[in-house]
């Protein structure tokens, strides 16, 4: 946290904001590699609240705030989970303005943006080319920002949540996980091809008859455990080669958890659970949607550790 001091004072001087950067929990410690790949995604956020969230002097005082803007970045400890938060006490995020320039670029209907509660409507600022600045300077305007921060902390195992009060504050929490190191995993098959499930995203593995499923409205969903869960086909979202288009005979399903949200995955079928030592990917298969690295099995395969937050 101590290289961004400098960093606060070079965007008061470049926004004329007269800013303060209080930080809380220095002293948590993080796997080296988590570290960097926190980085960018925490220039973005605290240059955000700099450049959007800070009011200027002349609106602070006239709002009854003190001219000095304050972002706070706190670290908190949490089982085998690190919570990173950046808050300002700026002029917080409209529901209304956020849900017009969304409605305006097609990213909802009038329909979902009624129905959608205060920190989904703020998550619609994650979306690729978001934008609420009409100006482009150095600092914003370019639509690249917030969807970065959501895309690199969700492929080191990581999740983001948005909380806001209008002219008050707003908070970015990152959950991200202590280390990439060693985990336990869920080997799974599609379309012969071998994938591990981190565990704890997993509920439970089950089998269903195809007559259990039912489509609705081109999704296939689920009765299981009082609840409806809509049915998502590993070889779909991976675009592997698969002759079957057809859900028939027994089908392989994985309760997974992601975000609060319970969703199925099907599967070709469930192998073992495995120790893995995870390894990053680097340059272009960094890219891949829906993978966060790879592991090296006992008998040197190399399997693709998928990631439930982006196949969700």
């Amino acid at each position: 946290f101590s290289r961004f001091q400098r960093m606060i004072r070079d965007l008061s001087k470049k926004t004329g904001k007269p800013l303060n950067l209080l930080v809380k929990g220095e002293e948590t410690e993080l796997d080296k590699t988590v570290i960097e790949k926190i980085g960018d995604p925490l220039v973005h956020m605290i240059r955000n609240s700099a450049d959007h969230g800070i009011e200027s002097p002349s609106e602070r005082t006239a709002k009854g705030k003190p001219a000095t803007g304050t972002i706070h970045l706190e670290a908190i400890s949490q089982g085998q989970q690190v919570l990173i938060k950046v808050t300002d006490d700026g002029k917080g995020l409209s529901r209304e303005k956020i849900g017009e320039k969304a409605l305006e670029r097609g990213l909802v209907t009038d329909a979902t943006l009624s129905a959608m509660s205060d920190e989904a409507v703020y998550k619609l600022i994650l979306s690729p080319g978001f934008s609420m600045k009409k100006e482009v300077s150095d600092l914003s305007g370019r639509g690249v920002g917030m969807d970065v921060v959501k895309s690199n902390i969700e492929k080191i195992g990581g999740t983001i949540s948005i909380s806001s009060q209008e002219n008050i504050s707003t908070t970015i929490t990152l959950s991200i996980p202590l280390t990439l190191t060693v985990t336990r995993g869920l080997q799974i098959e599609a379309a012969g091809e071998l994938f591990i499930l981190p565990l704890e995203n997993v509920i439970e593995t089950v089998k269903v008859k195809a007559e259990q499923i039912r489509n609705f409205k081109n999704n296939y969903v689920i009765a299981h455990r009082n609840e409806v869960l809509r049915i998502i086909d590993l070889v779909d979202v991976l675009c592997l080669p698969s002759t079957n288009t057809t859900i028939s005979g027994m089908c392989s399903l994985v309760i997974l958890k992601v975000n609060g949200e319970t969703t199925a995955l099907k599967v070709n079928r469930f192998h073992k659970e495995v120790d893995i030592l995870i390894k990053p990917l680097e340059g272009v298969l960094g890219e891949l949607s829906g993978i966060s690295g790879a592991s090296i099995q006992n008998d040197g395969r190399i399997v693709l550790i998928l990631n439930p937050a982006e196949i969700v």
